[in-house]
């Protein structure tokens, strides 16, 4: 999900706000908070669709995904719904790489790094040492391996699962409005940079 919503989205932010098309973007008739919900419905789709797949992949292990639906349909729609969580994490750093003006290569590798890093250092492969559990609890992956181990492992639905599973999608979503917020912050200040006509072009023509 990282990678491949970290890429897209980061392209598809990249695109609209650099570059000649974000400087024609800037001089258009559109208010910016229209354009901006305009990318967002865009970055939107991406994620649904991707939820969407990570909902059909389920199936390919066809016993497993339907004795885990037909015995535990709770238990299913817990794991689906801390899919949608982290893809907003997800979305989130492609919407901050994006806003970085990075070129596609340069986004493609720093969201293969960010997403394969994160997944290793999260323990989802159990190659993470107890001396570093402490620094994976700073990674929003961790937090959604843990509400899937929780959800996989609970022989049922209890509250003590229930509370467990929503600290964990509760610190991912701060994870996701962090990171957004700090991806808003970089794309106010580029806007006002030379590059993209901003303040700083108007200065530098003054000159």
């Amino acid at each position: 999900l990282t990678v491949g919503l970290g890429t897209l989205v980061g392209i598809i932010s990249s695109i609209f706000r650099s570059g000649e098309l974000g400087k024609r973007n800037l001089v258009a008739p559109v208010r910016s908070r229209t354009l901006a919900l305009q990318i967002a419905a865009g970055c939107g789709v991406a994620a649904v669709a991707s939820v969407v797949w990570v909902a059909l992949l389920s199936f390919i292990p066809v016993i497993d995904g339907l004795e885990l639906i037909q015995s535990s349909p709770a238990a299913f729609g817990l794991l689906m719904g801390d899919v949608l969580v982290f893809t907003l994490v997800a979305v989130a750093i492609g919407f901050f790489l994006g806003q970085l003006g990075l070129r596609t290569a340069a986004l493609n590798g720093a969201a293969n790094i960010l997403g394969l890093g994160m997944t290793f250092l999260s323990g989802a492969f159990g190659l993470v040492s107890a001396g570093l559990e402490g620094f994976t609890r700073c990674l929003p992956a961790y937090w959604y391996a843990n509400a899937l181990e929780t959800v996989a492992m609970a022989g049922s639905i209890t509250p003590a699962v229930m509370a467990t599973y929503w600290t964990d999608l509760g610190i991912q979503a701060l994870f996701a409005v962090a990171i957004g917020c700090v991806g808003l912050v970089v794309a106010r200040l580029r806007s006002q940079t030379a590059e993209q006509g901003g303040n700083a072009a108007a200065l530098v023509e003054e000159i």
